[in-house]
């Protein structure tokens, strides 16, 4: 099989190191090919994305580094791009910048009553005040608020890939909040993976929350109905550093092949292709 990265963050964002030394660590690794995805700007105050002056020459410097090593591997230049309800003006030059792709990813649900966005992966002091202060302490309503705005998300069409998809685990330690095997969020998740079959997107299976202690994104419950609906995925790692590029990816490769899977798809020459695993 192809094993590539496309979720791969460097210094533009919260990355680590300049993005030479991610395609460096690639070539050492035989990685074909190298997706970076820096975290598109967003217009409210922020940690972790790139301002919108950085944008031209981040592009810039992935255009050096493809025809740099273009006979060696390809590097690919793409966003994460944040669904955020009522910013879709803000972004829409994100969408005509000649990019090789996109992670539409769910970082925030709604904001408090000082119109500050609750981070749903952040510190679990900031995840239990946006319980509490967004939601009025009802956990079941939060999470099925973040999986509407997946699906709408995935609905707009515009994304290759969607991003960590349950992502809103990561504050659930040991079920601290809620149930997986709950109904409610079963039918929740049901509902979002009805979306992407319908849409043209790919779902990212992500070993980046193995790194957090909080297992691959999705879990296996998860891509247990994505086989059975036939969900295409790809292989990511949500790289910040290079020694995070393909971390744990034989394990995930072969957990894939155990539950049936028989392919990945992979960004070739071609395209978005199916690549056995």
């Amino acid at each position: 099989m192809i094993r590539g990265n496309y979720h791969t963050h460097c210094s533009f964002c919260d990355g680590a190191l300049e993005p030479e030394a991610f395609v460096a660590e690639a070539l050492r690794q035989g990685m074909d090919p190298l997706g970076f995805s820096s975290h598109a700007p967003l217009p409210f105050p922020n940690t972790f994305t790139m301002k919108m002056e950085q944008v031209p020459d981040y592009l810039r410097i992935l255009r050096e580094l493809r025809e740099r090593y273009r006979d060696s591997i390809r590097v690919l230049a793409g966003l994460e791009i944040d669904f955020v309800p009522g910013i879709e003006e803000y972004q829409e030059g994100f969408y005509s910048l000649g990019l090789d792709f996109t992670i539409g990813s769910v970082h925030y649900v709604d904001a408090d009553e000082q119109g500050t966005p609750w981070p749903v992966d952040a510190e679990p002091e900031l995840f239990d005040r946006g319980i509490v202060e967004v939601f009025r302490g009802n956990v079941r309503a939060a999470v099925e608020r973040y999986y509407q705005l997946v699906r709408e998300m995935v609905g707009t069409n515009r994304h290759t890939l969607v991003g960590h998809l349950d992502v809103i685990k990561k504050n659930n330690p040991n079920g601290r909040y809620f149930s997986e095997d709950e109904p409610w969020y079963r039918d929740a998740v049901e509902e979002t993976l009805e979306a992407i079959v319908r849409s043209p997107a790919i779902l990212e299976v992500s070993t980046g929350g193995i790194r957090k202690n909080v297992g691959i994104y999705p879990g296996v419950p998860i891509l247990k109905r994505c086989r059975e609906r036939g969900v295409r995925i790809t292989l990511c790692s949500d790289a910040h550093h290079p020694d995070h590029l393909s971390a744990g990816y034989p394990g995930v490769e072969q957990l894939l092949r155990d539950l049936g899977f028989k392919e990945i798809f992979n960004h070739t020459g071609n395209g978005w292709e199916p690549c056995p695993l």
